[in-house]
């Protein structure tokens, strides 16, 4: 059943959703226009607009609350409701509703019999853990804003036709048409590992090096590396690109020539960070005082002094080698936080493909150079490293920043530059024209396996500017990890004559 403006639950989600996470304006209060309500006997979905979102809340009614729900808890009609995938009711809800498309994958074999969130804090998605009746466990992820392009269901579902392994067992995909356009409601996939992240193997390396050293045993750098799964991401890297780019086309998968104008939109794309950096640091030094307001105006300074100027400069200037090469489909936001290590197997899924969370819906459905994800590994490995020592000496993100910025402790640079290295190598072997029988990346006489120190870099530097955006948004004290590693590369520019 469908009814048009219904105000009753309006009133109710303005009280409550400026205390939820996912809702864009935390804290404030904004008008909600009800487009539709469905319901069934399992609950109701609703799908309201504010502003220039669309959203949708799927809602279970439930007598007895949990402690962890307790503060998301709507009343409506007379019953307490909550949102539907933090019960054990969502698969009948969505199932039920005449207007939901269920597009299955694989069977779903058994009742939901225990429900969880998984996160209920950083995400703007609803993720939830549920055990069934069958032994099988199962992970959902529904988004509350609906993309206009549904990226990441698009991608997951040619990645499952292709076979591609490294990725979450897919059983599910939810989807409904609203105004004559089809939106993703929330994907259904297998539970992936027991929570360990892509980071795992690599951050138990690095504690038992660096404990060592506190403990004044010093060894060699190879003590602490772990290359072995470097090359393995190397091949996973790979092994996605070649299935989602497997020819040319101007859809939403394949490759296409890189044009000036694309040249042109990456280079605004650079400029348009570097003046939202410094606003942002604008802000936070009007806000704050004393040693926080007088470190910001430090590392301001920094971010504004020669270093991050040349480097910036030479990737400006080095997007000109892209024009007439190849840009396709790519993961866009690639780091180890996105992966689950699978100890069993030693190797590695991807989990997140909706690409970076700054970035406008229209920005993530661009084409780039392949190699920019391998340009996001290279920071991840920078991000490990940094964060694992953080953790082992116990001082503060600015003090090791300094240290770094100033070449006094070069280990944390060595160790990210080995990693990415190697990561890099694999990944240009295996998608060699000679391995693959075609040409993924366009660069004729200056083949990826020889000249790869051309082509990363150049992306290394615009991710870093990215990843400082991002910090400076939601943790402001970390914005230094990416600034120290935009002025000392993991894959440095090659000198020039």
């Amino acid at each position: 059943m469908e009814v048009m403006g219904e105000d009753g639950i309006s009133k109710a989600l303005e009280e409550i959703l400026p205390r939820i996470r996912w809702w864009p304006w935390r804290g404030v209060r904004k008008e909600i226009r009800v487009d539709v309500l469905e319901e069934s006997e399992h609950g109701i979905l609703v799908f309201f607009s504010v502003d220039n979102y669309v959203f949708q809340l799927p809602l279970a009614p439930i007598d007895n609350v949990p402690e962890k729900l307790a503060d998301r808890v709507i009343k409506y009609r007379g019953k307490y409701w909550v949102e539907a995938e933090y019960t054990t009711k969502y698969l009948e809800l969505m199932d039920s509703i005449d207007g939901v498309k269920a597009e299955d994958f694989a069977v779903i074999e058994g009742k939901v019999i225990e429900a969880e969130p998984v996160d209920l804090e950083t995400t703007t998605n609803a993720v939830a853990r549920y055990k069934l009746s069958s032994g099988l466990e199962l992970v959902v992820k529904s988004y509350r804003i609906l993309p206009e392009l549904g990226i990441e269901p698009l991608m997951l579902t040619k990645l499952v036709r292709e076979n591609f392994a490294f990725i979450p067992k897919l059983y599910r995909v939810y989807s409904y048409v609203l105004k004559g356009k089809k939106l993703y409601l929330s994907l259904v996939t297998q539970r992936a590992g027991r929570g360990e992240d892509g980071g795992a193997p690599f951050v138990e390396r690095l504690k038992g090096y660096f404990s060592d050293l506190s403990k004044g045993v010093k060894r060699g750098i190879q003590y602490s590396l772990l290359l072995k799964h470097a090359l393995k991401l190397g091949g996973i890297i790979a092994d996605m690109h070649v299935k989602l780019n497997p020819g040319e086309s101007t859809g939403f998968f394949g490759l296409e020539p890189i044009t000036e104008s694309d040249i042109s939109a990456w280079h605004r794309r650079i400029e348009r960070r570097i003046r939202v950096i410094n606003e942002r640091l604008d802000e936070l030094i009007a806000k704050s005082k004393g040693h926080i307001r007088n470190a910001y105006e430090y590392w301001q300074s920094f971010f504004n002094g020669r270093a991050r100027r040349e480097a910036v400069e030479r990737a400006i200037a080095d997007l000109d080698l892209f024009v007439d090469t190849y840009k396709g489909r790519t993961h866009q936001d690639l780091h180890l936080k996105q992966m689950v290590y699978v100890q069993e197997s030693g190797s590695f899924i991807i989990t997140d493909f909706e690409g970076e969370p700054l970035r406008t819906d229209e920005e993530r459905y661009m084409k780039e150079p392949l190699v920019r994800d391998l340009a996001t590994m290279a920071t991840s490995y920078y991000y490990l490293v940094f964060d694992v020592y953080k953790n082992i000496v116990g001082k503060p993100l600015y003090s090791i920043a300094h240290k770094i910025v100033k070449q006094k402790f070069p280990f944390i640079w060595e160790w990210a530059s080995r990693h990415s290295l190697y990561t890099v190598l694999k990944y240009s072997y295996l998608t060699s024209p000679q391995k693959l029988g075609y040409d993924l990346f366009g660069y004729k006489d200056k083949p990826l396996t020889k000249f790869y120190f051309l082509y990363v870099p150049v992306w290394i530097v615009e991710r870093a500017l990215y990843e400082i955006e991002y910090e400076l948004h939601y943790r402001p004290e970390w914005f230094v990890v990416p600034l120290s590693c935009l002025v000392h590369l993991p894959i440095p520019f090659y000198p020039r004559k």
